[in-house]
């Protein structure tokens, strides 16, 4: 992997549940990771006991300053905050390059179906995968970094949604024609 990319697990309050790193490296990953909390969690010293110096810290007072939450009140109990200031993170440590993970991911893999017949393979070789995204979007495509950035964050989101269209939420678009299957009525 590139010294300029970055695994960022974006937690708080879990030090002891963080199974996206693990899943990180039975995948392949042998990059960079970082570990962003803010600092208002109050287990900032065990994260800091188990992962050392792969823990970043942000100013969530701060971050709430700027970053609009898309509501009204003032709860910051959101990782609205750490998936804005990561793009400064990132910066500040000199990743040109980054991936914004939760920290409750078991495993990554891939689906497919023949005939509804569900059929799961785990990633061995996310090192491969992550360089051939990042290569795709820079270079085929001709893009900025950071728009290139954004759109692989889009790209996995929507893919989410493909998927939970195609495969979580069938049943139910079957029942109720024209309803969206994300949207239950």
């Amino acid at each position: 992997m590139s010294d300029k990319f970055c695994a960022f697990i974006l937690t708080h309050g879990r030090p002891d549940r963080i199974s996206t790193l693990d899943a990180l490296r039975r995948g392949g990953y042998t990059g960079e990771v970082r570990i962003i909390i803010d600092n208002e969690d109050e287990t900032a010293e065990e994260y800091r006991r188990r992962y050392g110096g792969m823990v970043v810290m942000f100013d969530k007072a701060a971050a709430a300053a700027w970053v609009d939450a898309g509501d009204n009140s003032s709860d910051t109990r959101a990782v609205v905050f750490a998936r804005n200031v990561v793009f400064d993170i990132a910066e500040q440590l000199g990743f040109k390059y980054f991936l914004q993970l939760d920290d409750d991911y078991r495993y990554f893999a891939y689906v497919f179906d023949e005939d509804r017949v569900y059929r799961f393979h785990t990633i061995t070789n996310l090192d491969a995968v992550f360089a051939a995204t990042l290569a795709f979007y820079k270079s085929a495509l001709g893009m900025h970094y950071l728009i290139a950035t954004a759109l692989a964050v889009e790209t996995a989101i929507l893919h989410n949604f493909w998927w939970h269209e195609r495969w979580t939420w069938v049943e139910r678009s079957r029942r109720s024609p024209g309803v969206r299957p994300s949207c239950p009525p």
